[in-house]
């Protein structure tokens, strides 16, 4: 299960993809719905974007009480067949991420593995790396 967050930071635009295990994802919402869930299906799919919008908005709460200038899009999530390009149809805008440097940030727990992949656009200097990811 995937989702994508997009994020405007003086004129620049990055993004963030947050990829979860299966078994992850599916003890989340067997918890949010109070229910066991033993595979992804249409009924319990949906709970994709409100993970991300849970997770979102408790790091923007973070973020924004140091830098107020973050801009965040709603939380988009994704098929497997969206891996190398999102097409944003409130915009009709096309976002390749071959035009992206990507950094992976892999987690594991005993519930399940997460991936965080943040797309920064290409020709930032290390420095501006550096600056964006330690503030």
């Amino acid at each position: 299960i995937q989702g994508l967050i997009s994020l405007e930071l003086l004129d620049k635009r990055y993004f963030v993809v947050i990829s979860l295990e299966e078994k992850m994802f599916l003890h989340i919402v067997s918890k949010m719905l109070m229910e066991e869930q033993t595979q992804i299906n249409e009924e319990n799919s949906d709970a994709t974007a409100e993970i991300l919008n849970i997770t979102l908005g408790n790091a923007k709460l973070l973020i924004n009480q140091d830098d107020s200038r973050l801009k965040v899009g709603r939380p988009i999530p994704l098929s497997s067949k969206d891996a190398a390009a999102v097409h944003f149809k409130h915009t009709d805008e096309i976002i390749n991420f071959s035009d992206y440097t990507l950094i992976a940030l892999p987690f594991s727990s005993k519930l399940g593995k997460i991936l965080f992949e943040i797309a920064l656009p290409k020709g930032l200097s290390n420095e501006e790396i550096r600056d964006l990811i330690l503030g």
